[in-house]
Order: C-alpha cells, then structure tokens, then sequence
C-alpha cells in the first residue's frame, strides 16, 4: 500500500479507504478542489488526487509542482502535461484497471461522457456523490483548532468594530473596515463576501452593503467570517445605534430566545430538524413565524457552507465533530431586520459555542 502523506493527510485518506470500503469502491477520483484539500493537504486551485485501497496520489500541473512536494510530503505527486490535464487518462490506466468512482458534484454531464468514452475498455467509471463531503462534516482535532482561530478571529473584530460603528459611516465603509481588520490586524482571509446592512435594509438576510449612510435608530447587521488555514468561522450580530425602540427590543429579546433554545439543546442523536423547531417555535409563538424563511444552520468547515445543516426538512443527526452555524433571525420588511449566528461544535456529551462575541442587544 501507498503510504499517503503524513499526519492529518494519512489519517484522512485511511478515514476515506475505510468509506470506500464500505461502499464496496476501490478507488476513488477526486475533482473538488475543497475535497483534495481536506484529503491530502494541497491548498492550490487545480488538481487530481486518486485514492484506492493500495494506492493514491496527487496530480497537478506545472505551476503547483513545487507547491505541491512542499504541502504533501510523502504523498506521491504525478505531473499532468497541461492545466487541460491531457494525459490524466494515461496516469489513471497505469494506476488502477475496474471499476472507478468519479466524484460528480462538480462534474457536467459532458465531461463525465468525456472520460468514459476515453476510458472504455479499460476502466469502468462510477458516478459518485458525496462520499467526501459527508466525511468532512465530522471535524478533528486539527480542523476544529483551525475553526476555533477562526472564530476568535471574528470575535475580536467583532468588539473593535463596534468601538468605531457611529452614525455618518456608510454600509460599504463598515463592510471594508470588518475585511481590513481580517486581514490586517489577524493575518487571515475573507471567508464570504461580508454583509454589513443597517435601518430598513437590515430585513435583507443577504444584503450588499450599499453608500446607504446608517443613522441613529438603525438596526445595523453584520454577517461575516474568517478563514484560517482554510477554515471558515460564520459570525451574525445585530446591534442598534443609539437607544433601542420597545419594538427592537421585543423582536431581539424573541431572536435571542430562539437561538439559545436550539443551541442549548443540541447534543449528539438530535435530528437537524428538530433543532431548528425548537427556534422557529419560539419565533412563531411570538407571532413572528412568516418573518423566519430561512433555515436555522449549515455546516461550517474549509467552505462557508461545508455540508447539509439544521431547517425544517433536515434528517441530519448530529455526532461528535460536527461544526454547525445557528442563527435564527426575524425580517420585517420597510423595519428592518435582527439575526444571530455563532458556531456550534457538536461533543460527545453536548456541545460547546465557539464563537463567543456579546449576544445582547448593543446599543451604540
């Protein structure tokens, strides 16, 4: 047997020979660039890595040669001719003859057709979906350190941010000082396109930061992450500048609520769905329920939205490992809106917040 790297990338591609195993697969062909990241530690934008139970390399092209010994040491690496990866096909027919599964999440019909007409008669292809992603929903050791930088991050910017938030600042000003800070003062990225939305414009769950010029009485959201060693940490807080009104008050205390109803209550063997009832049934006693439209959490990891996560259809069960966003919010169109959002890792007796910035209502 190949060995497959060392440390995290070893363990991973044991973790994923054991899936295949499962799923009666020998061999797997790996194509989302999220997945061989997770898998075998190579952090550039084009690649192939191939994973079967005696076997498993990383190809790239000639701009990530050097990139690729250096971040995956002792895992083998092919070179592929072109960033085309025209001769993929001969590194795949030298490695393996059967039945090989391709991950097709992020495949076209047409480039599927591709490789199978190019390896008829010598490898069988099997459409597959999934299989990574499902495995990285449970987070180790080391991913979970990552995401807890990550959420420390946010927190910090988070508290230095509503130190400066004052009337006259535009949404888009406020949106560049959030990324400013990530990357600046915390040596990190951008984990998504921040959101910073204020006054009536704040009942926008996906808003773009506007020249809108936020005034006394707004409700002012923020929405943003960091991403550390490739980790993503999801951050929502809703503050309002100067005294809140009775009725800011009221819908905040209802937000607030829901959200520590499901967090408290999440623990492994709990279903996605359930969770997100205990929120949305706080939200509807209180006679906001067609103001909550969207789903109370997703999956956070090496992508924002890293797998399938808590809303009203979901049979996800919770494990240990598992990182979830909760984030319950009320929009009220041409009033604004109030959502928030911390990151939940799921332990084996419970579970544990990571995101840890102030939860009552700020007033600025």
């Amino acid at each position: 047997m190949t060995q497959a790297g060392t440390g995290f990338a070893a363990r991973r591609i044991e973790r994923l020979r054991a899936s295949l195993a499962e799923r009666g697969l020998h061999a797997l062909l790996i194509t989302d660039i999220a997945n061989i990241r997770w898998a075998t530690g190579f952090t550039g934008s084009h690649a192939y890595a191939l994973v079967s139970a005696d076997d498993a390399w990383l190809a790239v092209d000639s701009r990530y040669s050097v990139q690729a010994a250096a971040e995956c040491p002792g895992l083998p690496i092919n070179h592929l001719t072109s960033s085309a990866g025209e001769n993929l096909i001969e590194l795949l027919t030298a490695s393996m003859s059967g039945e090989l599964a391709i991950e097709s999440d992020t495949m076209t019909v047409a480039a599927f057709a591709d490789y199978e007409s190019r390896l008829a008669g010598r490898i069988t292809l099997r459409p597959e979906s999934g299989l990574i992603r499902t495995l990285r929903l449970i987070k180790d050791a080391d991913e979970i350190e990552h995401l807890r930088h990550a959420c420390r991050i946010v927190d910090e910017v988070f508290a230095s941010v509503c130190d400066r938030l004052a009337p006259g600042i535009s949404e888009r000003d406020l949106m560049l000082e959030l990324e400013w800070q990530i990357r600046k003062d915390h040596d990190a990225e951008v984990a998504f396109p921040s959101i910073a939305v204020s006054g009536p414009r704040s009942a926008m769950p996906h808003g773009q930061p506007s020249a809108r010029v936020i005034e006394r009485g707004d409700l002012v959201t923020l929405d943003f992450g960091a991403r550390w060693n490739g980790y993503c940490s999801d951050i929502t807080r809703t503050v309002v500048i100067g005294p809140p009104s009775a009725m800011q008050q009221t819908v905040y205390a209802v937000v607030q609520a829901a959200q520590r109803a499901a967090v408290d209550a999440m623990k492994p063997g709990l279903l996605g769905k359930d969770v997100d009832a205990l929120a949305r049934g706080r939200i509807a006693e209180a006679g906001y329920g067609e103001r909550f439209g969207h789903g109370l959490g997703h999956s956070v990891g090496l992508e924002v939205h890293d797998g399938p996560g808590m809303s009203p259809s979901s049979d996800l069960v919770l494990k240990p490992g598992m990182v979830l966003t909760v984030e319950p919010g009320i929009y009220i169109p041409e009033w604004g809106g109030i959502r928030i959002e911390d990151d939940v890792l799921v332990t084996d007796d419970g579970h544990q917040v990571l995101t840890d910035a102030e939860r009552d209502l700020i007033a600025l």
